[in-house]
């Protein structure tokens, strides 16, 4: 099947800024320090209401595991999102790092949504991030990563 091409970024709002240290691409650090940024949020900038919260899980079903479900949960309507990934073990952490290997459309508030990729084609490890796609309006989204040891695919 044909290779989507990658995401191009999405220019940060105002002047750039520096992240806290030991946080990287706007996803602060947790306790284990900048190798293991432990759960991140991706969250709208000062004085942006957060308008919809969006969290997600990685799974491998079935026995030969030979496809990764990325089930999505989220409190209100859903901007366009792509699983953006890349091989190795360092997840992306904008759109230019990697390729959107699958879309989540926009849509009204669902209470879940998932969708399956395969992995056949995939030179693993994989490392992969959920994010927001070029120009979908994701102003007031909280988006909430899990570690990022839990979104290396091997």
């Amino acid at each position: 099947p044909p290779v989507p091409p990658p995401v191009p970024s999405v220019p940060p709002p105002g002047p750039p800024t520096l992240p806290p240290p030991g946080a990287t691409g706007g996803i602060p650090a947790g306790p284990g320090g900048v190798g293991d940024p432990g759960p991140g949020i991706t969250a709208p900038g000062p004085g942006e209401p957060v308008s919809v919260s969006v969290s997600y899980t990685l799974s491998r079903p079935g026995l030969r595991r030979r496809t990764l479900r990325v089930e999505v949960r989220a409190d209100g309507p859903l901007p366009e999102l792509v699983l953006v990934a890349r091989t190795g073990d360092v997840p992306p952490r904008t759109p230019v790092d990697g390729r959107a290997v699958a879309r989540i459309p926009a849509g009204a508030a669902e209470r879940s949504r998932s969708v399956d990729v395969p992995l056949a084609q995939a030179h693993l490890p994989w490392a992969v991030r959920l994010l927001p796609a070029a120009g979908s309006g994701a102003t007031g989204l909280a988006l909430n990563h899990p570690r990022d040891a839990d979104l290396v695919i091997r």
